[in-house]
């Protein structure tokens, strides 16, 4: 099969989206011809990737017009048309889509959100948040009918979906997922020594932007109520954002600065390194309007299970599996004191029984949550689609079936 992956990121900045394509198109190209069609960018090329430069302008309507490059660039692609055209969302995705629909093409379009919906509640008092949020709904109304199948991360977003575009367009839920190869148990000393850091722990972990949805306010005050139990326990923050001032300001404030470090941002290929490190990690979403809505399913948290780590999260859409699953504990969301029980209890756990969950962690990883596993899914769910004719956006066309 051959496929076209569309995305309008740019990619080789670190971050989950970054990560979560190009780690797909690797897991692909071990069963498909894969094609990527992205913004100009200097990122690593997985293995079989073919790789075609589509410009982004800089300038507004910068969405539509990377919309018709695309179309202009699939229309350029040599051979035959690719059987499926696969879209990483944007705001705006109809060019690629409608290019699939005239080739006959399958179409996938993956969401991540509803950016109409995540532009009002990000930006409640910006210029034209109205009119940008009734375009973007306009846009979303037609691609989720324009497409073949639509893919989400969460349950959530996917209710959501149906909910607010009313499309009849099937819709798989599909989570992030980790590369087990590179996410690997690693002896927690031999990761510290690699670090510089002291032996003595125990050690635990947040790895991500340092921004105000990741709830690091709840997990510095938590670990503030644990600290005259736990004196011992050393927090590393792993990573930067704008949000890092104050949190630095709080540790002061809480009489924390003994205790927890930052390392500041991290190449990607050193993060398994400091995953292992610690003794647990830890996922202190808060319980906000965006993520009451559409849900989470966060790239760090698969990474931290490769590396056989027990989490602690907060209890907020998509994070029940870690219960369900023995992968550690939930706390409830923006409270601080709870997420100080459940972590006291976590690291008062018998060396053998945190041990016995991280190697669950690491299983579960392995077995249900590999960007192969993740992408064999998606891949079983286009066969039913077979065979499809080509049709035309401004009406059905008979054409020979491809199959």
């Amino acid at each position: 099969m051959r496929w076209v992956y569309v995305t309008a990121v740019r990619l080789g900045r670190t971050g989950g989206q970054s990560t979560r394509i190009l780690e797909f198109c690797r897991a692909l190209a071990k069963t498909a011809e894969v094609v990527l069609l992205a913004p100009p960018a200097d990122f690593p090329l997985p293995e079989g990737v073919r790789y075609i430069p589509v410009s982004l302008p800089a300038r507004p309507p910068r969405e539509v017009r990377f919309q018709m490059n695309v179309y202009r660039a699939l229309r350029q692609l040599s051979g035959p048309p690719p059987d499926v055209v696969y879209v990483y969302a944007g705001a705006f995705n109809t060019g690629a889509l409608a290019f699939a629909r005239q080739a006959g093409s399958r179409s996938l379009l993956e969401l991540n959100g509803l950016p109409y919906l995540e532009f009002g509640l990000e930006h409640p008092g910006a210029r034209g948040v109205w009119l940008r949020a009734i375009t973007y709904r306009l846009m979303a109304l037609v691609d989720t009918r324009l497409a073949d199948l639509v893919v989400t991360v969460t349950r959530q977003l996917a209710k959501a979906v149906r909910r607010h575009t009313r499309a009849r367009t099937p819709i798989l839920v599909s989570s992030n997922g980790v590369n087990p190869t590179q996410f690997q148990p690693r002896p927690a000393a031999e990761a510290r020594a690699a670090l510089g850091l002291p032996a003595a722990g125990p050690y635990v972990g947040f790895v991500g932007v340092f921004a105000a949805w990741q709830g690091l306010d709840i997990l510095l005050q938590g670990l503030a109520q644990m600290a005259p139990a736990q004196p011992q326990v050393r927090l590393l923050l792993v990573g930067d954002g704008s949000q890092r001032p104050r949190l630095q300001q709080l540790v002061a404030d809480l009489g924390l600065r003994e205790q927890v470090h930052f390392t500041g941002a991290v190449p990607y290929e050193t993060i398994p390194t400091t995953i292992n490190a610690c003794d647990l990690m830890v996922a202190p979403f808060p319980l906000n309007a965006r993520n009451q809505l559409a849900g989470v399913s966060p790239l760090k948290v698969f990474e931290y299970l490769g590396c056989g780590k027990p989490v602690l999260g907060a209890a907020v859409p998509g994070m029940e599996f870690i219960q369900q699953e023995g992968l550690g504990a939930l706390f409830t969301p923006g409270d601080p004191g709870d997420l100080a029980a459940q972590l006291d209890r976590l690291l008062s756990l018998p060396a053998a029984e945190r041990e016995a969950i991280g190697r669950r962690a690491r299983q579960v990883a392995v077995e249900k949550y590999a960007w192969e596993v993740i992408v064999g899914q998606i891949v079983q769910a286009v066969r039913p689609l077979y065979p499809v004719q080509a049709r035309s956006v401004a009406g059905p066309q008979t054409l020979e079936d491809r199959g």
